[in-house]
């Protein structure tokens, strides 16, 4: 009886400890599930994170220099004339946004697909970025890659020229400084703290700004509209005559193409998410920039030349909004231009210019170890702003015409004209082996191409007539 009992205890205990396993196993499941889907959630959270900071990217670039000087361009054509241009020039532009990154992300996944995952950038890190010359050398050839450089160059230097202009002036006013000190403050001001931030912390940055941006512009909306200041009669007037007049501007306006391979790159190449980034950051500045030239041409007579923004500026508390607006707008498109340009002398910088470099790695061989900077970034940051800054200061008023110039000519050939003939090359390469973020064939392509020389051309024969 006593066996039995004892076998009857044993056995009840064995069970107990089996079942306690059991139990055990299954929350040590629980438990790793709840973090494989803890973690999931947090990836999936810091890829919303990064569409978000992407698509912020894009807006606050957009809705930069180029909206300060939309009212003055489109007061002789009109509220309706002048919101189809701006309609037509963001699918325009949107589709070359795609095909720019079409091209980008292929030649992204080439590269990976190659002996080297990552291409060693000069400043002694791995760059993932894809510069647009070297999509033009792949796809068009090497002199196409020099026109490219030559024209991206030109084109991001004339609109640095406008942006701190305009800067010195509004910060000049606000500050009550000459507008000279005020854009040197400007400059340095933007151009160190990207220098010596983060990209996390340069997205914060740009982040909130735009924000203010976007409160801002509430707020001066909101006031423009009001019975007091505005009268909506005023939409009704077009002149369709003058709706080519509208172009150059609305095109500047609405460009944020100089960062496609950047969000290329911040996005990993993954075209859903870009395609979200692209559409999401261009369409916010569309809406915003229909209302606010429904705002401002609700102020002034149409079709007499005068600046809508001239009228609400004359209230002391509205002129101060305008500045700061300004500012933001200006500062918001000065980091896109920046962060670009920087990313692209660094890539494209001489060997030459590296020498320091070399020399180090010479007396490291010899068995001498020495502590250096590194004087590349420095270089690119210098490069970038002190060129542009010169010319601001002895031209002041340049805002405007820099501004149209970059527009009609710089944007349509490199925004408009070069992104459709990569793509076409790259497509007649790869045929079906390359998703295609624009659906379409040869003939669409040219279409584009042929759309955008047209549009320079119309602005040439207004310019020289």
């Amino acid at each position: 009886a006593m066996d039995a009992t004892l076998r009857r205890s044993w056995c009840a205990t064995k069970l107990t400890f089996r079942r306690e396993k059991r139990m055990q196993r299954k929350e040590t499941a629980r438990g790793k599930l709840g973090i494989l889907r803890n973690n999931r959630s947090v990836r999936v959270q810091a890829q919303e994170g990064r569409v978000i900071g992407a698509t912020a990217l894009i807006t606050g670039s957009t809705v930069g220099a180029g909206i300060l000087a939309l009212p003055a361009s489109v007061v002789n054509a009109g509220y309706g004339p002048s919101s189809a241009v701006l309609v037509a020039c963001w699918m325009l532009l949107a589709v070359e946004a795609f095909l720019l990154a079409e091209v980008n992300v292929a030649l992204r996944e080439e590269t990976n697909a190659g002996t080297e995952k990552d291409v060693e950038s000069k400043d002694g890190g791995q760059t993932k970025i894809v510069s647009l010359t070297q999509m033009a050398e792949r796809t068009l050839g090497s002199t196409a890659s020099t026109f490219v450089s030559s024209a991206y160059l030109f084109l991001s230097y004339t609109l640095l020229v406008a942006y701190l202009a305009k800067a010195g002036e509004l910060l000049g006013g606000i500050v009550h400084v000459p507008p000279a000190a005020a854009g040197v403050a400007f400059a340095a001001v933007m151009g160190g703290s990207i220098f010596v931030g983060s990209d996390q912390s340069t997205d914060k940055v740009n982040r909130g700004f735009t924000g203010a941006l976007m409160v801002l512009f509430l707020l001066i909306g909101l006031d423009a509209f009001m019975e007091t200041h505005g009268d909506l009669s005023h939409l009704t007037y077009a002149d369709w005559s003058q709706a080519p007049a509208c172009v150059p501007i609305a095109f500047l306006a609405l460009v944020y193409h100089d960062l496609v391979p950047v969000v290329c790159s911040y996005l990993d190449g993954d075209r859903d998410k870009i395609r979200k980034a692209v559409l999401g950051g261009s369409l916010i500045p569309l809406a915003m920039f229909l209302l606010w030239n429904a705002a401002f041409l609700s102020l002034a007579p149409t079709g007499m030349g005068v600046d809508p923004l001239d009228y609400l500026g004359r209230d002391e508390i509205m002129s101060g909004l305008l500045s700061m607006f300004g500012v933001l707008a200006i500062a918001t498109s000065l980091i896109g231009t920046l962060v670009s340009m920087t990313e692209y002398i660094i890539s494209h910088v001489p060997e030459d210019l590296t020498l320091l470099d070399k020399a180090k790695e010479k007396l490291k061989h010899m068995g001498t170890e020495v502590e250096s900077p590194n004087l590349l970034r420095p270089f690119a940051f210098l490069a970038v702003l002190l060129p542009p800054l010169t010319v601001a200061f002895t031209d002041p008023d340049i805002f405007l015409s820099a501004s149209a110039f970059a527009g009609a000519y710089g944007m349509t050939t490199l925004y408009g004209i070069v992104p459709p003939l990569m793509a076409l090359s790259l497509r007649k390469e790869k045929k079906a082996e390359m998703p295609e973020l624009v659906p379409g064939g040869s003939g669409l392509l040219v279409g584009l191409g042929l759309s955008a020389f047209l549009i320079a051309g119309g602005q040439a024969r207004l310019d020289f007539p």
